[in-house]
């Protein structure tokens, strides 16, 4: 097939997980159909961006609109916990494909990089008992694969996907919150 670039930002795959009182409570995950496309079309090189998704997963996948309807419905006014180290802004593009359908996406976001940083720093103050900001920085961890973080908070991880991402985070989320008590 032929090369096409789309002029404006899309989605291939939705993975969301919801957690309630420390639990994994629901689930909503799916790919995105790129409809204007037919099969010919749908031939991508295999990049770490695109970790499981192949072009047939893509066929008979929702449009993007009611992909994002079932996604608004699913994340109603909660907070929003996304990752900022992708090669895209996540939540820009989002809103960006939202705003085509007339869907908003205003929630609360917090960065997973932020709640780790956080939770760390509420480590560190415990253990010396102290609140020396500089001192406790000094010590803060220089940035590292997500994979080590999982394995350092015994965060299972066994798929190399986007669902995969989002359980492993949300048992990091758990698990920090076990261990340092986050929302208090």
């Amino acid at each position: 097939g032929e090369n096409i670039r789309n002029i404006e930002p899309t989605i291939i795959e939705i993975a969301t997980v919801k957690i309630v009182d420390g639990k994994i409570i629901d689930i909503y995950n799916t790919y995105v159909g790129i409809a204007e496309y037919g099969p010919k079309f749908l031939d991508f090189d295999l990049t770490p961006e695109f970790r499981g998704v192949v072009p047939m997963r893509l066929l008979g996948a929702p449009t993007l609109e009611n992909a994002l309807k079932k996604l608004s419905e699913f994340i109603q006014d909660t907070t929003l916990i996304l990752r900022a180290d992708l090669p895209y802004e996540a939540l820009e593009t989002l809103k960006k494909c939202g705003e085509r359908f007339g869907i908003k996406f205003n929630n609360k976001v917090l960065r997973i990089e932020s709640i780790v940083q956080v939770a760390e720093v509420l480590r560190e103050c415990r253990t010396l008992g102290d609140t020396n900001i500089m001192e406790i920085a000094s010590k803060m961890r220089e940035p590292c694969e997500w994979k080590n973080i999982f394995d350092e908070y015994l965060v299972a991880f066994g798929r190399d996907d986007c669902l995969g991402y989002a359980l492993a985070f949300a048992e990091l989320i758990i698990q920090l919150d076990m261990t340092i008590d986050l929302w208090t």
